[in-house]
Formats: structure tokens, sequence, C-alpha cells
């Protein structure tokens, strides 16, 4: 939450309130985005290639780490 509160401060500082709460909600929702990068990168991973194949492994594992740590799924309707 530092990064985030931070940044929470900083809008404050130039005149843009937003509540915590909700700055977290929209900060959990945002993460969700971060699977267009192993979705789209996937469609287009040659498998011949280890070296990519192990980076989009690494990017997938990370990107759903990140969603499950947020509690992301939460945040969805």
């Amino acid at each position: 939450h530092e990064l985030l509160q931070l940044y929470r401060d900083t809008l404050a500082a130039h005149g843009a309130e937003i509540d915590e709460q909700e700055l977290y909600d929209i900060d959990r929702r945002a993460v969700m985005l971060l699977l267009a990068i192993p979705v789209g990168g996937g469609a287009k991973l040659d498998l011949a290639n280890d070296r990519a194949l192990e980076l989009f492994e690494v990017i997938l594992s990370r990107s759903l780490a990140a969603i499950e740590d947020l509690g992301a799924l939460d945040t969805m309707p």
C-alpha cells in the first residue's frame, strides 16, 4: 500500500482527491490487464524457441501471481 499512498498523496498535492479504498480497488482491477501481455505474446509464440517459451512462462506466472496476491478477481462483477 505504500506506493499507492504515495500516489494518492501526490494526486492530493495537485488537487485531485480520491478515496483510499477506491484507489486500491482501481489498482486491483488494473492488475487484470497484466494478462494482456502473455495472452497477446502467447498467440505469436514460437514453441521451438526455448528462451521465448521460458520468458512466456515467467511473465504468465508472475501476472497470475499478482492477480492472486491482490485478490483482483474479487473486484470483478
